[in-house]
């Protein structure tokens, strides 16, 4: 997803993720720490999403998850869970 936002960047195309991983809070957080700020979920979605983003420091997760897309892990989910709970980003 990372590398799709800097093609976007690059042609300034505009993208947004819409749908339930956009829903769901710490999944929000792995996309914005990647660079997407156009998220579309459900109402029911919207509060707890809300709720994280005003708990978040987006300059504290990005180079976080820079270091995490280096790993040689299928899954980082649990490392930015931690990461998260760490750093009183309410998931």
């Amino acid at each position: 997803i990372k590398r799709v936002v800097e093609h976007c960047d690059l042609a300034k195309v505009s993208l947004s993720v819409c749908g339930e991983m956009a829903g769901r809070p710490l999944e929000a957080l792995g996309l914005l720490a990647v660079g997407i700020r156009s998220l579309s979920m459900t109402y029911p979605s919207l509060g707890p999403v809300k709720t994280m983003i005003r708990s978040a420091n987006l300059a504290e997760v990005v180079p976080y998850m820079d270091y995490l897309l280096t790993l040689p892990t299928s899954s980082i989910r649990e490392r930015l869970k931690s990461f998260a709970v760490d750093h009183g980003i309410i998931v």
